[in-house]
């Protein structure tokens, strides 16, 4: 009794001290459906104690005064205030949440608040891109952000795909020149090759003035912020995850080639129709219908069900002094064509350390190798998958007693007319072109706080990426007389950083703060590229370029560029609603002449959270809302290196006169390449942004809607150039293009009734592009044969003869002429514009699902894009009747007189034209991905010592909708033979957290 009495004392006591003192609070903070949560912060409210979640969630914390209140807050969860009154102990779940203006992104040089950013930024967060079964985070971006165009481009094992934010500014071609800058973990670089995507945190894309313009020069296209992930504070913990899957050709309309009476039927009329007689043996034609023949289909034997495989383990720990993450992957993708393969190893090691109060360095090193079987040609009759459109299905692939000894190599049938010979079957098993390339990319930054408040931050990093690619030809491929021919080519890229910034926050008053930020930084570039070739090897089996008889040419490349760079940004804030931001960056870039090197950039943004004022108090539709504008400068300097130089190559013949004169002999030399233009000057952009960002019915809709106008100037491009020269043309600054439109965002909780939730997300993008000026003068420029350039237009429409169908009478095609009139002389067909590029598409966006119930998770994004027309130049050039196969669109051709149709005569040479009549609409729907997983309860995992064990069935690019007839409406400009088609991909999988 008397130890009770004491120890109900001791309670007394604790419990006054509580009351009117100091004492502790305890707790385990979890999800909805039970899983602790490390990392959540806790802290009392108006206090300065806080603390976090260990790793099973549980929390010690020390709180004084009366009434405590704690305040649970964590990324991507509802933050809660609970209010502790006599309790020592509080356990809470915390409730996931939709995308909050109280969310912390991660912008240039820091992070902040997403309330107190004034630019336009979407956040593209880990879950969203995890797991899906592609080699690319590109790829996997797309349909997650508005204003951001993501093209797959091909299915090619290991393909990056491209990027477009905002709209084409640039009168510049190839994909280099429009992509955004990527910057990993605060280092600029410029490849995403090799990086895991399952060791992204979180995608921050920039995409105005105010987000970007402190990147300067090279922010002029948007930047991509790219965060890997780090370790969490408590046990060590590891998770593993696995894949496996198959792919096949993404065909939405079925394209085929002719079989083989098809094909005899088409060219016995064909013969027929040119006055041959095809039932001649002598005629040259001749081309019998007896049915034992051979049907060979070529484009199956050339292509399989491809295979992906992903295997993963991640390890992670930390302490409130150092956290620690590390993986290893092995990612592997079987090409659908056969002989095309990627293989990629990765090591990731983030490592973060505070040994002093005040004091902590950072440490990302980024390992990787890849490796690539590639086609040994793409594209052509020496192709693999565009030699097989060509071949007779007649033909066979081997050889047999009825094939020449001549044309058989290895067994291979050589005698192949209709390919010019080449067999892919045979170029797949004897010939090879291999890539592979080491990357290290270690990163180290070191942060100090000085004094209360002031934060001075310094990262370096080198990105190192060496590559080589070894390509050898068989001298048994008979299709070739170079008797064997090897080719060696070995490429180095280094990407140096370095940075210094300084920020303090400063509180003026309880209204005022100010943030300012001080920075230098220095980047430096260098990519160098030898390449050898020869040819007349005595025995196969060594395939180094050295064992080659008669060497063929040898060259070198290099490149180099620099700058550097002086910034500073200024955040201010009022009363905690209004926010106003300015940045400024100077810029010196070593691809422009002494006279126009430096270029300085500013933005300035403002930013007002309505949502405290009292009007939002007296109703109860708007939850948040908040408004914000910017405007800025920003440049571009993506020509190349020595653009301003005149350069020189190798390989020019001279003729030196002997002494004494006489004709001489031929000297090798170097020769002038391209003229320097020392006049070159930065490409400049204007933005102009105004979004809102709102929330509906307690937050249960959140959404954005922006309008955003950019005038892109001085645009470094080709200007022609008299030939009297010695030249065609010279990069000069030669127009100006504007980009205008409106993204709209919306993200709603559809449904949360118990163990059943509905989310959706809708995007949507709409923009204009058009042409302000060009040359100075001229308001024309043609981009190729096929594309312009006109002032007051969109960037590279197509421009082309008009085809108006076939005469009815003979079967011949005919053209629209200027007149009105119709004409099958293709000289007199009149050129018009006839459609937009993929590059300019009306608008593109997508719709998202995500529904679940209890363990089991569905998910599902359709893609959409519209608004744009592809050139088919692979039918064109097959339509071209020259003993190669027809494409099976063809038997709709004209055959006898009064035939109503829009394919010509079977010995059709209109197909030899460039016209409108190749052109189709590429606009598309698609089921991008797709995702079925189940989380197998508690009890189940604990009972195999794991926790957090997935089951998941995942697909890529299931269906598609469209009027396209070719195998990938997102392929580009063209359609060409070269492609590589387009998977579609499905994969199963586990994961596992031990």
């Amino acid at each position: 009794m008397g130890k009770f009495t004491i120890y109900f004392g001791v309670i007394l006591f604790l419990w006054q001290f509580n009351a009117f003192g100091q004492s502790t609070v305890s707790g385990t903070v979890t999800s909805e459906n039970g899983d602790a949560l490390p990392g959540v912060t806790v802290v009392v409210k108006n206090a300065n104690n806080g603390t976090i979640t260990d790793i099973e969630g549980k929390y010690n914390l020390s709180i004084t005064g009366e009434s405590p209140v704690l305040i649970f807050s964590f990324v991507g969860y509802e933050k809660q205030e609970v209010e502790v009154g006599s309790r020592s102990t509080v356990n809470i779940s915390l409730t996931e949440s939709l995308q909050s203006l109280d969310e912390v992104v991660v912008i240039a040089y820091g992070a902040t608040e997403k309330r107190k950013f004034t630019g336009s930024l979407t956040t593209v967060e880990s879950q969203d891109i995890s797991q899906i079964p592609q080699a690319s985070p590109i790829q996997m971006m797309q349909g997650r952000a508005s204003g951001v165009l993501v093209e797959d481009g091909n299915g090619q094992p290991g393909s990056m795909g491209s990027i477009i934010i905002r709209g084409v500014g640039t009168l510049q071609t190839g994909s280099s020149t429009r992509e955004p800058l990527y910057v990993i973990d605060g280092t600029p670089t410029s490849s995403l090759s090799a990086l895991n995507p399952n060791d992204i945190a979180s995608i921050s894309i920039l995409k105005d003035a105010s987000a970007t313009s402190i990147y300067g020069s090279r922010a002029s296209n948007g930047v991509v912020l790219i965060t890997t992930k780090t370790g969490s504070v408590g046990g060590t913990k590891f998770t593993f995850n696995a894949q496996y899957g198959f792919s096949d050709i993404e065909n939405p309309n079925n394209f085929r080639m002719m079989d083989a009476s098809e094909y005899k039927n088409y060219y016995r009329e064909a013969y027929t129709m040119a006055g041959e007689n095809p039932d001649d043996p002598s005629s040259g034609f001749y081309l019998p219908t007896n049915a034992d023949s051979l049907n060979t289909n070529w484009v199956d034997d050339v292509t399989r069900v491809g295979k992906t495989q992903m295997y993963e383990l991640t390890m992670s720990n930390g302490t409130d002094k150092s956290n620690l993450y590390s993986s290893v992957s092995y990612f592997n993708q079987e090409g659908v064509v056969i002989g095309t393969d990627f293989e990629r190893f990765t090591g990731r090691v983030n490592y973060s350390l505070a040994p002093v109060d005040n004091f902590k360095v950072d440490l990302n090193v980024l390992g990787a190798y890849t490796q690539e079987d590639l086609e040994f040609n793409q594209g052509g009759r020496s192709g693999i998958f565009s030699g097989a459109f060509n071949i007779a299905p007649t033909a066979s692939p081997f050889a047999s007693a009825s094939t020449p000894d001549a044309l058989s190599g290895l067994g291979y049938n050589f005698n192949l007319p209709s390919n010019a010979n080449h067999n892919p079957i045979a170029s797949d098993a004897m010939n090879f072109n291999e890539r592979a390339q080491i990357r290290v990319f270690p990163t180290v930054r070191l942060t100090y706080d000085p004094v209360e408040n002031l934060t001075l931050a310094s990262s370096a990093s080198v990105d190192y990426r060496v590559g080589e690619r070894n390509l050898y030809q068989s001298k048994f491929y008979l299709a070739e007389t170079d008797n064997g021919r090897a080719e060696l080519e070995n490429e180095t890229f280094t990407d140096a950083n370095f940075n210094v910034t300084a920020k303090y926050d400063l509180a003026i008053s309880a209204d005022h703060q100010l943030s300012p930020l001080l920075g230098f930084e220095t980047f430096k570039s260098t990519y160098t590229n030898q390449y050898s070739d020869s040819r007349d090897f005595a025995f196969d089996g060594v395939n180094n370029v050295a064992f080659g008889g008669v060497p063929l040419s040898r060259d070198f490349a290099y490149n180099s560029n620099t700058l550097v760079s002086f910034f500073a940004r200024l955040n201010y804030s009022f009363q905690n609603k209004l926010f106003v931001d300015a940045t400024y960056r100077r810029d010196g870039s070593s691809r422009f002449g002494p006279e126009n090197r430096w270029g300085g950039f500013y933005a300035f943004g403002a930013g007002y959270d309505l949502t405290g004022e009292p009007f939002m108090q007296s109703q109860s539709l708007l939850s948040t809302l908040k408004l914000r504008a910017s405007y800025g400068i920003q440049g571009n300097n993506a020509i190349g290196d020595f653009g301003w130089r005149n350069s020189y190559s190798s390989g020019g013949q001279f003729i030196v006169p002997p002494t004494g004169g006489g004709s001489g002999l031929p000297n090798a030399g170097s020769q002038p390449d391209t003229p320097g233009n020392e006049n070159l000057k930065w490409e400049q952009s204007g933005s102009f942004n105004v979004g809102v960002d709102f929330g509906i019915i307690d937050n249960r809709i959140m959404g954005t809607v922006e309008y955003y106008k950019r005038s892109s100037i001085d645009l470094l491009a080709p200007r022609l150039i008299s030939q009297t020269s010695g030249f065609t043309e010279i990069i000069d600054n030669v127009g100006n293009v504007d980009n205008s439109g409106v993204e709209i965002s919306l993200n709603s909780q559809n449904i949360k009734s118990g163990d059943f939730e509905w989310n959706t997300n809708f995007n949507i993008s709409l923009n204009t592009n058009e042409i302000v000026a060009l040359n100075g003068e001229a308001d024309t420029l043609f981009a190729d044969d096929r594309t312009v350039r006109i002032v007051g237009q969109p960037l590279d429409q197509w421009y082309l003869p008009q085809y108006a169908g076939v005469d009815s009478d003979t079967g011949n095609p005919v053209y629209y002429t200027p007149e009105g009139g119709v004409s099958s002389d293709i000289n007199e067909a009149s050129r018009a514009i006839s459609g937009q590029s993929s590059l300019t598409p009306d608008f593109y966006g997508a719709l998202t699902n995500t529904l679940s119930y209890k363990g089991l998770s569905l998910s599902f994004m359709l893609y959409f894009k519209s608004g744009f027309d592809v050139y088919r130049d692979n039918l064109q050039n097959l339509s071209l009747p020259s003993g190669n196969n027809q494409p099976a669109s063809n038997l709709t051709r004209w055959q006898q007189a009064g035939d109503q149709t829009d394919v010509p005569r079977a010995d059709d040479q209109g197909a030899q034209y460039d016209s409108d009549r190749w052109l189709e609409d590429g606009s598309y729907l698609r089921l991008r991905n797709i995702s079925l997983s189940y989380l197998l309860p508690n009890s189940a995992s604990e009972k195999l010592g794991m926790s957090d064990i997935r089951l998941s069935l995942r697909g890529v690019n299931a269906l598609t909708f469209t009027k396209f007839n070719g195998f990938n409406p997102d392929v580009g400009l063209y359609e060409e033979d070269s492609d590589y088609p387009l998977n579609r991909t499905i994969t199963f999988g586990l994961s596992a957290t031990f």
